[in-house]
């Protein structure tokens, strides 16, 4: 059972104060403006998309607490679509939906070639990629 009062407190709406230049807050509102959204509703959703790129160790929490990995890939997807709006006014979903398919293909490949590179894992012919284990090894 909950006291009410902790209830209140985790619903209670508090303000949360910093400054940046002008031309920042104009970026941010024009951001906003675009996604229909109020400043405040703005800053509150990217902040909370750029602390999804941080491990529990970085923010405070303990490491491993929550899945931070299932909020990695929303807070890329709104970077990609945010980075493909500034440089032009519109940009059709399919668009925006092949420019996230080739910069995870992108990513996947870099992570590969890096995982190979420290021998982490090995490419077969026949299977696709698997672990390497302590003796050099497949799986």
């Amino acid at each position: 059972m909950t006291d009410d009062g902790d209830e209140d407190r985790e619903t209670e709406r508090v303000s949360a104060r910093t400054y940046v230049p002008a031309y920042q807050r104009d970026i941010w509102d024009d951001h906003a403006d675009r996604l229909d959204m109020s400043r405040s509703e703005f800053i509150r959703s990217m902040v909370q998309a750029g602390r999804r790129g941080y491990t529990g160790e970085d923010i405070g929490e303990t490491p491993g607490a929550g899945d931070a990995g299932d909020d990695r890939l929303p807070a890329i997807a709104s970077d990609a679509v945010l980075t493909a709006l500034e440089q032009v006014d519109t940009v059709r979903y399919e668009e925006l939906r092949e420019i996230l398919v080739e910069d995870m293909t992108r990513a996947l490949d870099a992570a590969l070639d890096e995982l190979q590179a420290e021998n982490a894992i090995i490419h077969t012919r026949d299977e696709g990629y698997t672990l390497v284990d302590d003796s050099g090894g497949g799986r």
